[in-house]
């Protein structure tokens, strides 16, 4: 299985670059996200994120700390907070200084949706598989509310992106 980046530019649909991500990660990559000055967060099914500089085409850190496949990945807006999720394990990693600061388990299922909460630049909002709701203050890792939402006994949720 191939395992490259490859770079477009979007305005004029030409290739640009083009990385070789088999010295990244043992296992196939879950989830990604591009943040801000050409940096990749890869979450994988080895546990870990990588943080990588598309720029310079370099591995620079790698944050470990989860037990499972990490499969969301959200950066907090302004902010040098990234969130990772491994089932029903959030975790926040401060990026200034490459750790982990904050570890939440209340859901009881696998989150499928993570983003700062619209009220509270200091609050994110997660939704779990069974439809747990939970406000999370970042900074504390209290729950600032909680709920279950009403939805259809039905409908299965694999993974929800709602922007």
């Amino acid at each position: 299985m191939e395992r490259e980046l490859r770079i477009w530019d979007l305005e004029t649909g030409t290739h640009q670059k083009k990385y070789d991500l088999t010295s990244f990660t043992v296992e196939s990559i879950t989830t990604l996200k591009l943040a801000k000055a050409g940096t990749l967060f890869l979450g994988s099914k080895d546990t870990n994120i990588y943080q990588i500089d598309i720029v310079k085409g370099k591995l620079c850190i790698v944050y470990e700390g989860h037990w499972s496949r990490v499969h969301l990945t959200y950066l907090v807006p302004q902010r040098d907070i990234l969130v990772t999720v491994a089932e029903s394990n959030v975790k926040v990693w401060d990026l200034q200084y490459d750790e982990c600061i904050k570890n939440m388990n209340e859901h009881t299922t696998v989150v499928i949706y993570c983003r700062l909460h619209h009220e509270n630049p200091k609050n994110i909002l997660t939704i779990s598989q069974n439809y747990e709701y939970k406000v999370w203050n970042f900074t504390t890792s209290t729950v600032v509310e909680s709920k279950k939402l009403n939805l259809e006994p039905d409908l299965q949720i694999e993974q929800a992106d709602i922007s």
